[in-house]
């Protein structure tokens, strides 16, 4: 096993800032942006850290959309101090980013480690999904030596109209789709971590924009970005090792597509061939939503970059 870490020069400096905005209402913008530079050349190195900067870009990006428009000067008029804050950003729309990189630098020799297995071993594990506005679908399979996949475990879950409105999605409708099947992979991996813990394992989707933020574990959108971060610290809690992505086109994708659409069917009638032996579960949401580790943009949307304002990351510029 090979570990790979980020210099301890580097790490001291970010530590440094990271304590210095703690007694600071705002922090100036010319240190936020070398700061996200270099937070964004360690998350190179460390992929789980991409949520992060994705936020700080985010956060930069619309600080500078509010100077341009003449939003922050009209702003300024309503506070005692009438002075515009153009150079300034409030440390309070970093909130997530600075508990995350100041707990993580305080758990270096656990955090800041990235291992790299010295030999990669074809996964023989893996998880399949699917999702439509109503409901999603997954199935935990193996991989036999005849390179047949075996279904060892499957569940479907309605998206309730609370789930839609924690996502910040529209319940019901074609629009939600992306960030549902993104929300199909998150949710199988908790569903099967037991089995998945510190194990590489693969994923099949039909969907590109899941597999580009399981890929990514960031995005522009506040959504997708959500999505990936708790991704990340879920992968992080199972220890997983190195996972495969894997394309599979809609027509291949039978079996999760039709635990997928159960929610609508009523019934458990006529599951594909592969399914049929199985004791397929319905795996609902807990209405208090302690699966996250993190607030959703639903109800949090202060946290995830403004709104629903679109920002390419760092990462998704570079493809």
């Amino acid at each position: 096993m090979d570990f790979l870490s980020i210099p301890k020069k580097m790490l001291a400096e970010l530590k440094a800032a990271l304590e210095e905005w703690k007694d600071k209402g705002m922090v100036g913008l010319r240190q936020l942006r070398s700061f996200t530079g270099r937070a964004s050349w360690l998350a190179g190195v460390l992929f789980r850290w991409r949520w992060v900067v994705s936020i700080m870009y985010a956060v930069i990006a619309s600080h500078e959309k509010d100077v341009r428009s003449g939003e922050e000067r009209r702003r300024a008029q309503n506070r005692e101090d009438t002075r515009p804050k153009e150079n300034l950003v409030p440390v309070k729309r970093l909130e997530l980013p600075v508990a995350y990189l100041t707990e993580a630098i305080e758990l270096a020799s656990v955090r800041l480690i990235r291992k790299e297995p010295l030999e990669v071993k074809e996964p023989t594990m893996g998880i399949v999904t699917d999702a439509c506005p109503t409901g999603i679908g997954a199935v935990l399979v193996v991989r036999r030596s005849s390179g047949r996949l075996k279904p060892i475990g499957a569940f479907y879950a309605p998206v309730t109209q609370r789930e839609a409105e924690m996502l910040n999605v529209p319940f019901e409708k074609s629009d939600s789709q992306s960030a549902l099947e993104a929300y199909a992979l998150l949710r199988a991996m908790r569903c099967w971590r037991g089995k998945l813990k510190g194990a590489s394992f693969f994923i099949k989707s039909d969907s590109t924009v899941a597999l580009a933020i399981m890929r990514k574990l960031s995005s522009g959108t506040p959504t997708l970005n959500f999505l990936g971060a708790e991704m990340s610290l879920e992968l992080a809690s199972m220890d997983s090792g190195a996972l495969k992505l894997i394309h599979t086109p809609g027509q291949l994708n039978e079996e999760a597509d039709w635990l997928s659409r159960l929610p609508g069917k009523g019934d458990k009638n006529d599951p594909p061939a592969a399914l049929r032996q199985l004791d397929i579960e319905e795996f609902r949401c807990p209405e208090d939503f302690a699966v996250f580790h993190l607030p959703p943009p639903g109800v949090r949307p202060d946290l995830w970059g403004r709104g629903e304002v679109e920002i390419s990351s760092a990462f998704e510029k570079l493809g």
